[in-house]
């Protein structure tokens, strides 16, 4: 999960669309045509979040909701771009970090010169977006700051009568995104996203798009070259995620094994290196397991009134399993934990549910599970649930060792799930997909 992003208000002359883009058009349905015609234009200026640096530009894009009612309600897509070096730009980059969920301003902000450097992008418009329902482009937020943060990091084996309440009133509440949006969260599917990454490349005037995608990223580069495969001149496919083709078994087991290794392996390092590992001990595994019941018990109350559960802890962990400089890190904080300080281990909790240092949200806690519905990207029930609960414990007991039955056979969406979109990318264009042997949240398997 991201930092937390700001909202920001773009401000700038208005550019008109190049004679280049409206040539582009021909590769266009025609509803996405008349779209563009009427509504494609960016407004480039200068940044609010960045106002010292000159490198860079903002703008919005304005976007059907509904690309089947095009004169519909529409969304503001906030655009981040790094100019060409060159009178006359070589291509249009774009990219996508990740999630769902993630900004790609910031990604592509914070990563500029990095990426222009190694991928030799200097005569390119290297441009990032927050994709639909993001941050900045519509995010979607469905509840207050106060009441994610009642929630978040709820006990979810109540030992009181103060947890039991939130307990209670989280399972009793009417799900708050489909009160707040209703049928419109349909629309925040991947295959929106793409077709709102086509708009961008029409409103530019690029023939084709160059294209990164990281984790989730991976698949919306994917579902682009599915719907517009002559529109892509290459891809770099990072950590792939492909949602499509496995069994409900595999869909499981994929992620809970990785997670699993990459625990493993966290406790291999901190017992082979106690200089580095400030939580280190004979037995790390059974130390945190100790420390997971003290903080379920008594959990530590934090001078903002906020408390150090066991659930902090997890996510803490499972924050710290995705790299490996962050495993020191995760020992320190365990170890303060054990010490019955905790504020290294909300830090990190908070950072990975998007929760900044004044107590505000992203827009990542919510529209990460609304964007995997809309897409169609959901688990299905097992056959035989019993079985698949057996072999998660078998293969990956730390991992599992909450997972019930039910959070087996349910699904999580709620509202109805879209249709996923079918890979197919028919494309002359050289596209590279990569993985990494030792990652838990998208495993090698996938790639």
């Amino acid at each position: 999960m991201t930092p937390s992003q700001r909202s920001t208000t773009q401000r700038g002359m208005v550019i008109a669309m190049s004679l280049s883009a409206v040539i582009g058009l021909a590769a266009c349905s025609h509803a996405e045509r008349e779209v563009v015609l009427e509504q494609g234009r960016i407004e480039w200026g200068e940044c609010d979040e960045y106002p010292d640096d000159d490198t860079v530009e903002c703008g919005t894009l304005t976007v059907p909701l509904d690309y089947t009612r095009p004169e519909g309600e529409t969304i503001d897509l906030a655009l981040i771009r790094f100019p060409a070096q060159s009178a006359r730009p070589e291509g249009l980059f774009l990219s996508n970090p990740g999630g769902p969920g993630e900004s790609g301003i910031d990604f592509t902000y914070y990563s500029s010169s990095d990426l222009i450097s190694s991928l030799g992008l200097e005569n390119f418009d290297v441009v990032g977006f927050d994709p639909r329902g993001i941050d900045r482009s519509g995010g979607l937020k469905c509840e207050s700051d106060a009441e994610i943060d009642r929630h978040v990091f709820m006990d979810y084996t109540p030992d009181d009568d103060t947890e039991q309440a939130i307990y209670d009133e989280w399972m009793e509440a009417d799900d708050a995104c489909v009160t707040k949006y209703g049928d419109s969260l349909k629309h925040y599917s991947t295959a929106n996203t793409a077709r709102d990454m086509e708009m961008i490349r029409i409103a530019m005037g690029f023939e084709q798009i160059d294209y990164l995608g990281i984790s989730y990223g991976t698949y919306l580069g994917a579902v682009y070259a599915t719907m517009y495969p002559d529109n892509v001149h290459a891809m770099f496919l990072d950590a792939a995620y492909d949602p499509q083709g496995d069994s409900p078994e595999q869909e499981w087991l994929t992620q809970a094994v990785g997670f699993e290794e990459s625990f493993d392996a966290w406790i291999a390092w901190c017992e082979d290196t106690p200089d580095e590992c400030a939580f280190s001990s004979d037995d790390v595994r059974q130390g945190w397991f100790d420390l997971e019941k003290q903080l379920d018990i008594d959990p530590i109350k934090l001078d903002d009134g906020r408390f150090v559960n066991a659930s902090v802890l997890d996510t803490a962990t499972s924050s710290a399993m995705y790299v490996r400089s962050d495993w020191p890190i995760l020992a320190d904080a365990l170890a303060e934990g054990r010490d019955g300080r905790g504020t290294m281990l909300m830090r990190m909790a908070d950072s990975w549910t998007g929760r900044d240092e004044d107590g505000v949200f992203d827009s990542s806690y919510d529209a990460y599970s609304v964007i995997q519905c809309a897409s169609g990207d959901v688990q299905d029930a097992p056959d035989d649930p019993e079985a698949l609960l057996e072999e998660l414990q078998t293969k990956a007991p730390w991992y599992s060792r909450d997972i019930t039955i039910d959070d087996l056979d349910e699904s999580y969406c709620s509202f109805e799930p879209g249709t996923l979109v079918a890979i197919e990318a028919l494309t002359d264009a050289p596209i590279v997909v990569l993985g990494g042997t030792n990652d838990p949240a998208t495993p090698i398997r996938w790639s």
